[in-house]
Order: structure tokens, then sequence, then C-alpha cells
């Protein structure tokens, strides 16, 4: 979601750009700096945008599965459900709680609820968790940003993110606990019961060896308390289950940005031309674990594939002459008939040969991603 800082600075670039604009030599053209900058705010509208429409499409999938499903187990033969039991349904199937309370009757229900079970859980669920997870990242990062005496070191009060994660797993057991407790009198349940019917509803486990007594506001109760408290304590799970890792690498990064380990930074020099930034900050990142060899192998073919002359570096003609020829191609894309006439009858084009290059006889310098031994933190390299 765009924030009102994030339309501030937006209106800020818009203004400096009005700026820029008179700057040009020539009335009526911009200058080299003005296209840039409208050029990078046109990218950030895309980018805006297209968030915008991501966040939309979730809002879409979240009320389709409601509605479609709604609709369905209303007006199908033999099922007639109200609208309160549709969605209390719909929730519970959701959530894989599955009281096994309200269930499909006709041959009908029972096959589109195995295809629309496959639909929640594959398309709607994630949306809820990615949903959820960006508040509680959030209220992690405001709540370390409050609580860190030392901003300026290399560590982060992790031990927030425990607290709030056992908070999120005290909240919903302490109001389901509450709530079911007071149909102690009318359900007939002890105060063991109610703490019974709280867990297994927040793990998701869902024995269904309770029966709700009042379904109109019994129901209405855990289609809320369902949705907020699995995804809150899924949540936490994955914030405790992790907390371990997170410090540990945190403490190795801290060890590593104090030390200063002069074999692990000759190491990192492949060219003999000393350690340049590069070489140094994706060396220090694969020590660390932070990169993942194949993708980075991939990148680096590729990056291989445009530079034709060996340099290391893609000059403006370069991306020039590989943009010339992505064009051509994709010209030659929508035009199969042109492109069977030009294959058979017109030679390559000088363009088309350069981007074509490639130097496998010039060994390609990157970090060996393979196996390390887990005592060495510094990098090993080796040649492609």
């Amino acid at each position: 979601m765009i924030t009102d800082m994030e339309y501030r600075a937006h209106d800020h670039e818009h203004e400096s750009f009005g700026d820029l604009t008179k700057t040009s030599e020539k009335p009526g053209k911009l200058s080299a700096a003005a296209a840039t900058a409208l050029k990078k705010d046109k990218e950030k509208v895309e980018h805006a945008l297209a968030k915008a429409a991501y966040n939309f499409i979730d809002l879409v999938k979240v009320v389709g599965y409601y509605v479609i499903g709604c609709l369905v187990l209303k007006y199908l033969p033999k099922e007639n459900m109200g609208l309160r039991e549709s969605i209390y349904f719909l929730t519970v199937t959701l959530t894989t709680i599955g009281y096994g309370d309200v269930v499909p009757e006709s041959d009908g229900a029972k096959i589109f609820m195995m295809f629309w079970i496959v639909v929640g859980l594959a398309a709607v669920f994630p949306v809820i968790i990615k949903a959820a997870d960006h508040v509680v990242r959030r209220m992690e990062r405001i709540a370390m940003h409050l609580v860190d005496n030392d901003p300026d070191d290399d560590y982060d009060p992790l031990w927030v993110k425990g607290v709030i994660a056992i908070i999120m797993i005290v909240i919903p057991l302490a109001v389901g606990n509450i709530y079911f407790f007071t149909r102690e009198n009318k359900c007939g349940w002890s105060e063991l019961d109610a703490l019974w019917m709280t867990f297994v509803t927040m793990t998701t486990v869902g024995y269904g060896d309770l029966a709700l007594c009042d379904k109109e506001q019994d129901q209405l109760f855990v289609t809320v308390f369902a949705i907020l408290s699995v995804v809150l304590v899924a949540g936490a799970i994955g914030t405790l289950g992790n907390l371990y890792a997170e410090n540990d690498r945190q403490n190795r990064e801290a060890k590593m940005l104090a030390s200063f380990d002069m074999d692990m930074i000759k190491a990192l020099d492949q060219d003999g031309d000393g350690v340049d930034k590069n070489e140094y900050v994706l060396g220090m990142l694969s020590a660390l674990g932070h990169l993942d060899g194949e993708i980075v192998a991939r990148y680096e073919k590729q990056f291989n594939s445009y530079d034709v002359d060996g340099s290391g570096r893609l000059t403006e003609a370069d991306l020039d002459a590989i943009n010339e020829v992505i064009k051509r191609k994709q010209e030659d894309r929508n035009s199969p008939s042109r492109r069977r006439s030009s294959s058979a009858d017109s030679p390559m084009t000088a363009e088309e040969k350069t981007a074509e290059l490639t130097t496998p006889e010039r060994p390609a310098r990157r970090v060996n991603f393979g196996a390390a031994d887990a005592n060495v933190l510094s990098p090993r390299y080796a040649e492609c």
C-alpha cells in the first residue's frame, strides 16, 4: 500500500522536476538530468499502480471466495444454507479447522467444495497470511526501533520479536477462553472445555467433539475469531521458529563486520588489481550465506553473453546494440511471415552478430557457492 510519505515524496519530486526543466539549454527540450528524473518518476508511478493493482486483485480473491461460495451453497438443490451459516462454513473450511457441525448435504455441493477447498488454500488463504504478515512485520520494526538503545551498532533487539510473538499467542488464547467460558452455563462446558475449544481452534485442529450451542451468536464469533487467531498463531510460531537462526546470523554478521581478516579479504581479489567494491560486497554476502549460487550464476552467464568484448563492463554502445536486437526480434515474432523470409534471404546484421557472440574461452570470475566449511567464514572462489 502507498503511504502518505511516499505521496509527499512524489509531489516533492514533481516540484524538483519543474526546476530541472528550466535549466535546459534549448526551449522545449529537456536536459539529460530532467529526462532521467522524469523517467524515474514514471517508474515510481508505474510501480505504485502495479502494487495497487495487486492489492485490488487480492481483495477480489477474498471477496470472490465468499460471494461465489455463498451463492452456490444457497441455491444448490438440497442445501439452502443461510448467509451466516455459509460464511461460517467457508471460514472454518478456509482455515482448515473443520469442526464438522456444518457440512454439505448434496453430491453437487460436495463436488463443488472439493474444488473450492483447493481454491481457498491455494489462492485465498495466502492473501490473508500476507496481509497479516505485513502488519506484524511493521509492528516489529516500530517496536525494535523504539527499544534499540544504539541504532549504530550491528545488533538488533531480536528479543522484541519473541515478545511480540508470545503476545500474538496469548491474546487470542485469552479472548477465546473468555468467550467460550461465558458459554459454560448454556452449553454445559467446564473451564477446561472452554480452554480446549479455544486451543483446537487456534491451532486449526478442530476435533469437533464440542458443539456450539447458540448457532447464531457462536458462528458469528467463530467466523471472526478463527481467521484472526489462526493467522496470528501461525505467524507467531513462524517467528519463534526462525528466531534462533536469525540471532545466529546476526551474531556472525556482527563478528565479521567487527573483524579484519587479511587472508579472507585478499582472497576476494580475483583480477590482481585489489579488492573493488563489488568483490568485497559479494564476497561478504556469500560468506554469510545470503546469496543463491544458482541465481547468481544465471545472471552472471547473461552478463557474459552481453559483454562480448570481455571488458567486464556494459558500455552505452553495447546496451544500445542489444536493445536494437531485442526490438527487432520482438517485431519478427509479431510478423511470422517476415521472419521466415528474412531468415531465408537476409544475412544477420552486425548488431545481431554482436549480440549472439559469446566468449566461452574467457573464464568468468565468480564466487564458488558450493558447499563450504561451516567454520570458515571466508568465501571460496573458482573459475567457471
